[in-house]
């Protein structure tokens, strides 16, 4: 698994969640999103689940501040404030994609 690319990881988690039942949301095109904000929510079974999905070694988007002063968070900041909600907010990378799937088949109870 440590070889998946993003994409792959992507359909196969979308796949899986959609079979199990679950509302799948991805924004395809992120230049005119917020900064930072996971690539992947699922949602369906009473769970809410927010990923980021890196490659083995893809780096996380660090928070900076633009030249007008603006405050862009990074991708940990909003996982962490997802988490601190109480949402399963993590960062996936190949060698959590197992897991990812079994906890998309435990939520839905399968």
């Amino acid at each position: 698994m440590a070889s998946m690319t993003e994409a792959q990881m992507m359909a196969g988690i979308i796949q899986a969640a959609r079979t199990l039942g679950y509302m799948v949301y991805h924004t395809h095109d992120a230049r005119s999103s917020e900064p930072g904000f996971p690539d992947l929510m699922v949602c369906g079974h009473g769970k809410l689940f927010i990923w980021e999905l890196k490659t083995a070694r893809g780096k996380l988007r660090e928070s900076t501040t633009t030249k007008r002063g603006r405050y862009l968070p990074s991708q940990l900041d909003w996982l962490n404030a997802f988490a601190e909600a109480g949402i399963d907010a993590r960062v996936i990378r190949p060698a959590d994609y197992d897991d990812a799937l079994e906890a998309l088949k435990e939520g839905a109870g399968k």
